[in-house]
């Protein structure tokens, strides 16, 4: 595994990443389904941050929904053993502030879902009826057009800004695509009811992130929750239908809050919580809107155990589901990659299910699920360590901020600072599980601490 931004990609893999950006897209449609005729919505943080997925959505006669998911198809560029393919597998993922997994620039220019791009994609086509239960699920390979890749926050001011004339750009760039959108909005509402009841986790995240060293700290907005609600759901969707053809998966873990945390957590709320994730649920339903929500953002985000993948069935607590599978980040995650190569051979070619492809497909599951979860856990490590730098340099101008009580051993308390750090505060007053506490912050020599005011 490899850290670090100046890593140079091996001279044959980049040659290869060159030599895939001469492809032609015309040369394809001979052997993959042309859908450049549907409306095809991809969804990005800002137009630097590539996509990897696109969707399609439509209303079908009995009331349901017909969602497509179209995946950008790496694999098409990556045979398995070729110097890039194996790059990509030394590296594992795109981390913040470290190592690339794919040649920015190969990203850019053959697999990048940007406005206008035809790109090779992995479809996968649900039938979904009105109460959000799944008809039918077919996969295909194909080629795609992107209407659009639309931005989080233009989308949010559609649907937010009280004056309409001043988003009459916005109403112009997007009214090709908004219906699709609405769509999207009213089926994730569906699914979003249909796993809250079944006992899934649902809290509204708090958004943060940092620019230049600039922290920003915001509520997350509408079109992020609603596209995590179809991420989530689809997830489930594939997983199952794979593992009910007993086809080699690499499940995605979630677990729920460690126990001793999860009891004191649902005791905020008059809730006792008996080991049952739906518990933890109702009670991040009760924290919305009130003095315990900062708090919840923080400690779901914090106290999670890491994401785990394996190649047995794992709960997954925010799908509320056993068989949960992630393919939707090619180009930025070594298992989701692995996974798309899985639903070509297996899902797109019923055929293969029987022979050779099958044996491939789960030799090479197995193989890197046996290191997966280390896999992982050094995504997820990397992820802290590049937020941790980051909120270093905010604490080094700002100083102060606020924190939740999580844990106690004596004096020393556990806290999450709200930009998503843990730290030990030391107090001499009592403090509460669930608190609210203005901290001083130091940073002495790359490390953090914090002090009472």
């Amino acid at each position: 595994m490899q850290l670090g931004t100046d890593i140079p990609f091996p001279r044959e893999a980049l040659l290869q990443s060159r030599e895939a950006q001469r492809l032609r897209i015309s040369s394809l449609l001979s052997r993959r389904e042309d859908l450049r005729g549907r409306v095809v919505v991809a969804f990005s943080e800002d137009d630097t941050l590539p996509a990897d997925t696109a969707f399609s959505a439509k209303r079908l006669p009995h009331g349901g929904w017909r969602l497509g998911v179209h995946v950008t198809d790496a694999n098409e560029f990556l045979p398995v053993g070729s110097p890039l393919e194996l790059a990509a597998g030394e590296r594992l993922a795109a981390v913040p502030g470290g190592a690339e997994m794919l040649p920015p620039g190969f990203v850019r220019e053959v697999l990048a879902l940007a406005t206008g791009a035809q790109r090779p994609a992995v479809s996968v086509i649900l039938d979904i009826d009105p109460s959000g239960s799944v008809q039918s699920v077919t996969f295909c390979e194909s080629v795609i057009r992107v209407a659009c890749n639309c931005l989080f926050a233009e989308l949010d001011s559609l649907s937010t800004t009280a004056d309409p004339s001043a988003v009459m750009p916005l109403r112009e760039k997007y009214a090709a695509v908004y219906g699709t959108v609405v769509e999207m909005y009213e089926l994730a509402g569906v699914l979003f009811n249909l796993r809250r009841e079944a006992g899934g986790l649902d809290h509204t995240r708090l958004g943060r992130g940092f620019k230049d060293g600039v922290y920003s700290r915001s509520y997350e907005a509408d079109s992020r929750a609603m596209l995590r609600e179809i991420y989530y759901f689809v997830s489930a969707a594939v997983g199952r239908f794979m593992s009910e053809r007993g086809l080699p998966c690499l499940f995605t873990a979630q677990d729920t809050l460690q126990s001793p945390v999860a009891e004191q957590y649902c005791a905020l709320f008059g809730i006792e919580y008996g080991g049952r994730p739906a518990r933890i649920a109702r009670a991040a339903e009760l924290a919305k809107g009130g003095a315990y929500f900062g708090f919840t953002c923080e400690l779901f985000r914090q106290l999670l155990p890491d994401a785990d993948c394996s190649a047995k069935r794992v709960y997954n607590a925010y799908a509320n589901d056993d068989r949960v599978v992630r393919f939707f980040r090619p180009t930025r995650r070594y298992s989701d990659l692995l996974m798309l190569r899985v639903l070509k051979e297996l899902g797109v070619r019923p055929a293969n299910r029987e022979g050779g492809a099958m044996l491939r497909a789960r030799s090479a599951v197995d193989g890197f699920a046996s290191h997966a979860g280390r896999a992982e856990r050094y995504i997820c490590a990397a992820e802290r360590e590049f937020l941790l730098s980051q909120a270093l340099k905010y604490c080094e101008r700002e100083r102060t901020a606020t924190a939740y009580v999580f844990s106690a051993d004596g004096n020393d308390y556990g806290i999450l600072l709200e930009y998503g750090v843990k730290a030990v505060l030391r107090s001499a007053r009592p403090l509460r599980f669930g608190e609210s506490v203005a901290v001083r912050v130091h940073t002495d020599g790359g490390g953090l601490s914090v002090s009472a005011p």
